[in-house]
């Protein structure tokens, strides 16, 4: 170890040392900082091996409004270097073999111990989705939901995966050390026995009982707060998250996840902004924004993005002849009433609702916006559905607000109304019903699809509100400035493929192009990422092809139709979805909905009681974005029109 920068001990700081109850066998392997030593702040200690004290007559800060001495008392080091202005006191058993940053308090600790080579839990593997393996990703500080999610649904690509785990095991024997480590300005408290554990800077560590193999990659603008847990193992921990009440083993938890009250989570991935409390996940690939708040919720084995489940929301992974081998898929922005229900395998449309219990293994991924509701056994989908929704446009507000990542912002996330993914879903849906429109000659039957069924009375709704939504993403494409030639050659109806990886939205065949590339160049992890993110900035402009959409919507041939036409229907739907959103909302206004507010009084008590809660409903804040949202896009439509 570097001595520079310290000195020995000379025989009056032995003396005053061993009359304050310390002992070392060789005090010649003790060295302490030449910028200030001062003896009287070390009591009680045991020293073994080679040790470093830095300058120690400053203070730390605890608590915002209270300030400690920095003192070493009743605590054993074994081959620890402890830097400038640290508190460490009350140490049960031991720390060995830890490099402790400055301005660091230790205090109340069991154990803290450190093995040559020890990888914090990188490397370790958590088996997400599939239960019995199969999916498995290596956990690794520099992780992102991108590259997890190709690490996950790209098995089949033997190269790609022999290419990328080739690169993460570089990553992690790079970080590999003989000492352990804990940055500045960390706060580790009341807790048990901590084995092998990399603690960055600034975070807070109290009430943790058992935690062994994981790293805590906090950063002082964004650090972890962990305020209890019962055991950690083979996890890593990413900055700006709150642990508050969990148990984690082989799992990943990303930038700004908060995980607490009892929430138990193993071999699961939870990226950004994640929020999930009391349950139970389970084998879960948890994308961005989920949130799931309830004791009686469990994910198991499937893939949730931007999802938000109800109480006793769960689904089960085990069909019982081969093992918990399933899996199911929940795209962007799907909601789980309380007490639903799925069967895995299963693969539910973005932002859809699901109500009920759902046994049929449902694949509803063409039908976005829609309603999955149980009816005698039965999944009934009602496509279209979910779009007009206050629910929905709350949902649309709110997530970019939550993001609460002040670091790397490792994971890339897009958000939106409307965005090409979603929409290139829907044409297809709103294709296959017209299509079975056509084949049944006008005398609508009922629309089966796998594991569900479209009734035949819902199926004209579902075009018309597909309509209206392609109508709203042209006029939204035509406002962004973005070019639209009418006069060009004629549609063929064909659409670029969009993926939505965890959270961003990439064409599929740009995506696949790069991870080619990447191989044949054998990029290093870091220029991966870099790569990945530069791809994505480019694309982030870009739509589906103008034209092929007004083919689809007006069944033109040789692009036949005026802007003027465009135009209005783009009004028209805007009109409609808004005032759509508008009447859900004041739903929650009507009488039902204030019986109780007044429970001794006369029945019209009720309605002023409720008026004294909620407010009048015109005066909702929901109905004044709603409106002048409306305004805004009629208002850039028009000036759309006139160019």
């Amino acid at each position: 170890m570097n001595h520079n920068g310290y000195r020995h001990l000379n025989t009056l700081e032995i003396e005053a040392l061993s009359d304050q109850g310390c002992f070392c066998q060789d005090w010649t392997k003790i060295y302490v900082s030449s910028n200030g030593f001062n003896p009287s702040r070390v009591h009680r200690v045991i020293f073994q091996g080679e040790c470093f004290i830095g300058h120690n007559e400053g203070s730390l800060d605890v608590d915002g409004d209270i300030s400690l001495p920095s003192m070493i008392a009743d605590a054993t080091l074994i081959e620890c270097k402890v830097g400038d202005n640290c508190r460490i006191k009350n140490i049960g058993q031991y720390i060995y073999n830890y490099s402790i940053g400055a301005n660091t308090r230790i205090e109340d600790v069991s154990l803290l111990r450190f093995e040559k080579n020890a990888t914090c839990g990188e490397g370790a593997k958590a088996s997400v989705l599939v239960e019995t393996g199969g999916r498995d990703i290596i956990l690794h500080k520099g992780l992102t939901a991108q590259i997890a999610y190709l690490g996950a649904f790209l098995r089949r690509d033997k190269v790609f995966q022999s290419y990328l785990n080739r690169q993460i095991e570089k990553e992690i024997d790079a970080s590999k050390s003989t000492q352990g480590f804990i940055g500045e300005s960390v706060e580790l408290i009341h807790s048990g026995v901590l084995r092998n554990l990399k603690i960055y800077d600034g975070a807070y560590i109290a009430g943790v009982r058992n935690a062994s193999d994981v790293t805590l990659a906090s950063s002082k603008d964004s650090p972890i707060m962990i305020y209890s847990a019962e055991c950690i193992e083979e996890t890593i921990i990413a900055e700006g998250a709150v642990v508050k009440g969990a148990n984690l083993i082989r799992s990943f938890i990303g930038e700004a996840v908060r995980l607490a009250y009892g929430v138990t989570v193993h071999d699961s991935l939870i990226f950004s902004n994640s929020v999930l409390e009391n349950g139970e996940v389970c084998a879960s690939f948890i994308a961005p924004h989920t949130v799931s708040m309830h004791k009686s919720t469990l994910l198991i084995g499937g893939f949730f993005s931007f999802a938000n489940l109800g109480s006793g929301s769960n689904q089960s992974n085990h069909l019982y002849k081969l093992g918990p081998t399933q899996q199911g898929i929940l795209e962007r922005g799907c909601k789980l009433s309380s007490d639903s229900y799925i069967l895995w395998p299963a693969h539910v449309g973005a932002y859809s609702f699901i109500k009920g219990r759902h046994y049929n293994h449902p694949d509803s991924c063409d039908f976005p916006f829609s309603y999955l509701i149980e009816e005698c056994g039965q999944t009934i989908l009602l496509p279209g559905r979910a779009f007009g929704t206050s629910g929905f446009y709350r949902d649309i507000q709110k997530w970019p607000n939550r993001d609460g990542r002040k670091g790397l912002r490792r994971d890339i996330i897009d958000y939106g109304e409307l965005d090409p993914c979603s929409i290139e879903a829907l044409v297809r849906g709103y294709l296959l019903l017209q299509t079975h429109i056509d084949k049944t000659q006008g005398c609508c039957k009922d629309y089966e699809g796998q594991g569900f069924v479209i009734p035949s009375k819902s199926i004209p709704k579902s075009i018309e509100l597909y309509k209206k939504i392609l109508h709203l993403y042209v006029g939204r494409i035509m406002t962004k400035s973005l070019y639209l030639n009418l006069s060009s050659s004629k549609s063929n109806c064909q659409f670029h493929e969009w993926i939505d990886v965890a959270g961003a939205f990439f064409l599929k065949e740009q995506l696949l192009n790069l991870l080619a590339t990447a191989i044949d160049a054998d990029f290093d992890y870091c220029k991966l990422i870099k790569e990945i993110a530069y791809l994505h900035h480019k694309s982030s402009d870009m739509q589906l092809p103008a034209v092929d959409l007004l083919a689809v919507l007006y069944g033109f041939k040789d692009n036949r139709i005026s802007l003027t036409k465009i135009i209005e229907d783009a009004k028209e739907a805007e009109r409609y979805f808004s005032n759509l959103r508008i009447k859900d909302a004041a739903k929650e206004y009507g009488n039902a909905i204030k019986v109780g507010y007044a429970p001794f009084f006369e029945e019209k008590e009720n309605q002023n009681e409720f008026e004294a809660i909620r407010g009048e409903f015109e005066g909702q804040q929901i109905v004044k974005d709603i409106q002048d949202q409306l305004s805004r896009r009629l208002a850039n439509l028009e000036d759309a029109s006139n160019h």
